[in-house]
């Protein structure tokens, strides 16, 4: 009836209590939230609420994770997974349609932050996140000389998911029905297609082809060793790069259809209340 929590024994009992009670206190706080809200701006966490949760979620998976048995690099990559799964939930709570977007413009107008939303949330986030992973594997299973590839490897993570969710945030302002489903479809359809595609021609088992897979496809990183890394450093760089530039080119998309939405200069705007 013992748990192990970062390396202590707790008593199955205590955990429970603690567990229940912490997640009965987010749920409270979201229905606390919306009471007597307009169903129109209805959102079950501000941001940085939202924030807290997902650092909370990822507290409880690597306290809890015994690291017996696993080697440094499946268990950042499992963890690692763990993490982007939760960010990649919290980047799409954080997304914002139309409607939301022009009372935003209305009441605060348009700067470098809208236009790079929500990266200021999951960008600190998730790469924090994947440095305490990195953390704990050194802690627990010595890295020695993988602690620079384990940086690596939390860094391109959290540019890949930043641009999977910029790409959704951008398709989400189109004008289109369903613009949100349809993006995601669209993120669905590419991965299926280009893991058949290049596990079909072999890639994947060829150390050399990595690089330039892991441009388009994250799932070389996943297997990313000291030996392969050594190889070429070079390429996997430029991989993350291209990860930061297709970050930054939805970015800019995004930026252009906030103009689109911002109130020309000059019109008056209505006044909201409470």
């Amino acid at each position: 009836m013992a748990d192990v929590f970062f390396g202590r024994g707790v008593h199955h009992f205590f955990v429970l209590l603690v567990l229940y009670t912490t997640f009965a206190a987010w749920f409270v706080l979201a229905v606390v939230r919306n009471v007597k809200r307009d169903p129109a701006v209805y959102a079950l966490y501000s941001p940085w609420q939202a924030l807290g949760l997902a650092f909370y979620v990822n507290l409880i998976f690597l306290g809890f994770f015994h690291c017996k048995g696993w080697t440094p690099l499946d268990a950042q990559a499992f963890l690692t997974t763990l993490n982007i799964i939760v960010f990649f939930l919290l980047g799409l709570v954080l997304l914002r349609n139309r409607d939301c977007w022009r009372r935003i413009l209305c009441e605060r107008g348009r700067g470098w932050l809208s236009a790079t939303w929500p990266a200021t949330i999951l960008l600190p986030g998730s790469l924090l996140v994947g440095l305490a992973i990195v953390w704990m594997n050194e802690r627990n299973l010595g890295l020695g000389t993988g602690r620079k590839l384990g940086i690596f490897r939390a860094a391109f993570f959290a540019a890949w998911l930043l641009r999977d969710v910029l790409y959704l945030q951008w398709m989400s302002l189109r004008r289109t029905r369903r613009a949100l489903v349809l993006a995601v479809l669209y993120l669905i359809v590419y991965y299926t297609c280009a893991t058949v595609l290049f596990g079909a021609l072999g890639f994947f088992a060829q150390a050399e082809q990595a690089p330039y897979i892991a441009i388009l496809v994250p799932l070389p990183v996943f297997a990313l060793d000291a030996k392969v890394w050594v190889a070429h450093p070079a390429w996997w760089v430029f991989a993350l790069v291209m990860q930061i530039f297709a970050a930054g080119l939805f970015a800019t998309f995004q930026s252009q259809k906030l103009r689109e939405l911002a109130p020309a200069a000059g019109v008056p705007t209505l006044a909201t209340g409470r």
